[in-house]
């Protein structure tokens, strides 16, 4: 007999970065590809970074008892589910900017002059441009996990 899917407080079922990061990551690939996005598709984006963020189960149910005064630890298991979910999703992200720029970087090998300098402005300019996208599907993690390191 199967257990039936454990949900958070709020009635979410958790949602695995797993589940979610082929289809973030297709995402993501598309914007910095700079092909013209949907506002649909933006949303289904920014949709799976804040079901991911706000499904986290915590791994105990029951509130830890401090003394008076006394909060628990940003890592600890009764504060920390953000973090560990924010954690996970930035270095997924982190790696997909890494390997982008890598695939980027063969491109400029040879030039030379105002070439070189060309070629790079415009790589930054479409760099920031699709990195400003991102951070607006990313803002629920912005906003709820990177204040907090």
């Amino acid at each position: 007999m199967s257990r039936p899917a454990q949900q958070n407080p709020h009635g979410m079922k958790p949602v695995n970065l797993s589940d979610i990061w082929g289809d973030l990551s297709q995402g993501i690939q598309h914007i910095y590809s700079r092909q013209n996005m949907p506002k649909k598709r933006y949303m289904e984006l920014y949709t799976h970074v804040y079901n991911h963020c706000t499904s986290i189960q915590h791994p105990t149910s029951a509130p830890a008892i401090r003394p008076k005064g006394k909060r628990a630890p940003a890592n600890s298991a009764s504060g920390g589910g953000a973090q560990f979910v924010g954690i996970e999703l930035y270095t997924k992200l982190k790696e997909f900017l890494y390997g982008h720029l890598m695939a980027i970087r063969p491109q400029g090998e040879g030039l030379m002059g105002d070439l070189v300098l060309k070629f790079y402005t415009g790589v930054w300019e479409e760099y920031q441009f699709s990195s400003r996208v991102l951070n607006g599907i990313c803002q629920y993690l912005n906003r709820h996990w990177v204040k907090r390191e």
